[in-house]
């Protein structure tokens, strides 16, 4: 179990990713849209999909327009705190901005 890997997506500004693309938006700056004890939580990871699917109707939401990348990483199950949460295929991940984005296996325009 130790060597298993999960494949997520993130939905990134750039071509390719720059650490801020891994930050939270707790580490950004980014105001909360709810202010309670699971959105601050929520807050201080980042969100990750399932699917390449589901990170581009994402990216083809609001603020991004469609104007963004999908980044593919291939993620060691040991090193991250990673959880489901939200709604269908949304997850979320703790860790070090700079340790997930050497996990990034390809990047691929909306």
């Amino acid at each position: 179990m130790a060597d298993s890997v999960v494949i997520l997506y993130r939905v990134v500004l750039t071509d390719p990713p720059t650490v801020d693309d891994m930050r939270s938006y707790e580490a950004l700056g980014i105001p909360l849209r709810r202010d309670d004890p699971e959105s601050r939580r929520l807050a201080t990871g980042i969100t990750l999909f399932d699917s390449l699917e589901r990170a581009r109707r994402q990216a083809r939401r609001k603020p991004w327009m469609g104007n963004a990348f999908i980044a593919e990483l291939t993620i060691p199950a040991h090193r991250f705190q990673i959880e489901k949460t939200a709604g269908p295929g949304h997850y979320t991940a703790w860790g070090n901005p700079s340790a997930m984005l050497g996990y990034v296996r390809r990047v691929e325009r909306v």
